[in-house]
């Protein structure tokens, strides 16, 4: 079982290593303009029209286009279903569409990029540091709701291009799935957020053009660690900026599907 474990994972690292764009990063600028590979997104970011909709405050520099804001303002994205178990608060619908916002919208990605395969994207952003302060929030903002599952990126099934909780789940309040905001930040879209404190951390909750560009130093310090270790003149980086590397130089992963 081990050994068809390990062909396995060495088969599909063999079937993805020669496509793989982020192997070709060599520079800080390479990071900070550039877009996940994906259905909704764009190649690299660019000014979007703005007008009044949930994701507005991404547009004069966006990696998705307007239309992808207005289905994220619309709950048209992916038909996903946020409601799968009782009707969720608009409190905490709204906190998951500025997630939402953040993760096809925002150009601050880069250095967090690792590739993936799904049917909607073949990259996507991992262990991104997300502020405490920002966690807490959308965590106040949803800890009341239900839901039947852990990881909303792998742990439903579909029907009728739509999620649904799995035959032998039941559904139970966040605050029961959850052990903290930490965790459930961390857990509910497979690893894609890791809770830190400021200021090296991003935030989706508030963002206005002074947390645009607190985002944007955080990214260009991360990517300035890891061109460092490429070059190998970094010695005090991160062990975190060293996991990025490995991750997205090093060996192709294959990850669970946001949606």
């Amino acid at each position: 079982m081990v050994a068809h474990s390990l062909l396995t994972v060495l088969l599909v690292v063999a079937a993805n290593a020669y496509d793989n764009r982020l192997d070709e990063i060599r520079s800080v600028e390479d990071y900070l303009n550039i877009c996940i590979n994906g259905t909704h997104h764009k190649k690299a970011p660019s000014p979007e029209p703005t007008d009044d909709h949930i994701c507005t405050d991404w547009a004069s520099m966006s990696c998705c286009e307007h239309k992808t804001m207005r289905s994220v303002q619309d709950s048209l994205l992916y038909g996903f279903n946020h409601s799968h178990c009782k009707p969720m608060s608009q409190k905490c619908i709204n906190m998951f569409k500025r997630e939402l916002c953040f993760y096809e919208c925002s150009p601050h990605v880069g250095p967090w990029l690792v590739k993936t395969q799904s049917l909607r994207r073949r990259e996507r952003s991992y262990l991104v540091p997300l502020c405490e302060e920002d966690c807490n929030k959308w965590y106040e903002a949803c800890k009341n709701e239900e839901t039947c599952v852990r990881d909303w990126s792998v742990e439903f099934e579909w029907s009728e291009g739509m999620n649904v909780c799995p035959a032998d789940s039941s559904c139970e309040l966040f605050s029961n799935v959850y052990k903290d905001a930490s965790d459930f930040c961390h857990a509910i879209w497979d690893g894609g957020w890791k809770v830190e404190k400021a200021p090296r951390c991003m935030h989706f909750v508030a963002v206005d053009e002074r947390s645009k560009e607190h985002n944007q130093r955080v990214a260009r310090q991360a990517a300035e660690e890891i061109i460092r270790r490429l070059s190998g003149t970094c010695s005090a980086c991160s062990q975190f900026s060293g996991l990025v590397f490995l991750l997205s130089l090093t060996i192709p992963l294959v990850f669970g599907i946001r949606y």
